[in-house]
């Protein structure tokens, strides 16, 4: 199936989730090696809120050779902060996303315009989590043209 000039998330909601990192055991963490080091467990949450898909049925009978494994919904809550759309041009993607920099949300990280802000951002390959790459560090800095 080609992808070029078609948008992605034809909705518009991103994920938002968080890392939480420890070196103690937590609910619903995943137990990483660090090389004769220790461990560390690391769990990705979900925000609170409705998300943007839910799970289909398995189809009863052929539906075609794609048949998506989601159905898009309208998110609600701390799951609604982020809004994002990819663009294929047949050589690269553009991804844009805006977030308030405060949602209000205990879940989420106020983004403050007067220092560097760290964050990341994964791309999923299919819809059931086997496929993505996760972006190294990216650094959000808002820097001040004088006017």
């Amino acid at each position: 199936m080609a992808l070029e000039g078609r948008a992605r998330n034809p909705i518009g909601w991103v994920d938002d989730k968080r890392h939480i990192i420890s070196q103690n055991p937590i609910q619903g963490g995943v137990e990483y090696s660090m090389g004769g080091h220790g461990n560390v467990y690391i769990a990705r949450i979900m925000d609170e809120g409705t998300s943007s898909y839910r799970l289909k049925p398995k189809p009863a009978a052929f539906e075609g050779t794609v048949v998506d494994s989601f159905e898009q919904r309208q998110a609600g809550g701390s799951l609604a902060d982020v809004r994002g759309k990819g663009i294929h041009d047949a050589k690269n993607w553009t991804l844009e996303m805006s977030r308030k920099f405060n949602t209000g949300h205990n879940d989420d990280a106020v983004i403050d315009s007067s220092k560097d802000n760290i964050c990341a951002i994964a791309v999923l390959d299919d819809e059931l989590y086997w496929e993505h790459s996760v972006s190294s560090l990216i650094t959000l800095r808002f820097v001040s043209n004088g006017k």
